[in-house]
């Protein structure tokens, strides 16, 4: 099946994480592989998503706009408009906004 989609036509929620918005492009249920969601974030001004780590799961984000920071296990990496950035499984993550404009990226995980 052929999904096609605009990310200004997707619904946006906020995460399960409490923190941000997330337009799902898709799902798990759209594809017969171990991926898990493909989605567009945002995180606003001074927005922090807290520390967490994900058992079962790898994640991938690409950033489009603004500027945060993530930490993953203790270790600092600034992300900026074009980088990319893979958390393995088990790794404790956290990412804050630290731009005076929103943090935008595309993310996806795989589970394991």
């Amino acid at each position: 099946m052929v999904i096609y989609k605009n990310v200004t036509d997707v619904t946006s929620i906020i995460t399960a994480h409490g923190v941000g918005i997330k337009s799902v492009l898709l799902s798990q249920a759209d594809s017969c592989t171990t991926f898990t969601q493909l989605a567009y974030g945002i995180l606003n001004i001074n927005e922090v998503i807290k520390p967490h780590l994900h058992e079962t799961m790898e994640e991938f984000y690409f950033f489009t706009k603004g500027e945060g920071l993530f930490i993953i296990n203790e270790e600092k990496f600034q992300c900026l408009e074009k980088t990319f950035i893979k958390i393995p499984a088990r790794f404790i993550h956290e990412l804050k906004c630290t731009s005076a404009t929103p943090l935008e990226f595309l993310y996806f995980g795989i589970a394991i």
